[in-house]
């Protein structure tokens, strides 16, 4: 006979907070304005920042993230203000980024 057994007391429960949900309609530039955008000038203030893109195969993170044809992506926009903002206010500065992609897990 089949018996049912409570495994909850030994599941991990996990609070998640979002400082954003979007829709399938917002474009690449909300996107951009919305996440990555914010970090700019936090990073020149010596610190560190990431933006990370997870999600489904096929639901949009490399057209968000790289952009096609004339819609610019998050990586060319944050480029963009980058070195805009380094040549009002940082003209000495030294840029370094790094770029890392996981794909298929690997």
């Amino acid at each position: 006979p089949k018996e049912a057994v409570d495994l909850t007391k030994y599941m991990d429960n996990h609070v998640f907070q979002f400082d954003q949900v979007l829709n399938e309609e917002v474009g690449n530039r909300a996107v951009y304005y919305s996440t990555a955008y914010p970090l700019i000038p936090f990073v020149f203030k010596g610190r560190n920042a990431t933006c990370f893109a997870y999600g489904q195969t096929g639901s949009g993170k490399t057209y968000t993230m790289a952009g096609e044809g004339h819609e610019k992506g998050v990586y060319h926009m944050a480029a963009e203000d980058i070195f805009k903002l380094r040549a009002e206010s940082y003209p000495e500065l030294m840029i370094s980024a790094s770029f890392f992609e996981i794909y298929g897990g690997q």
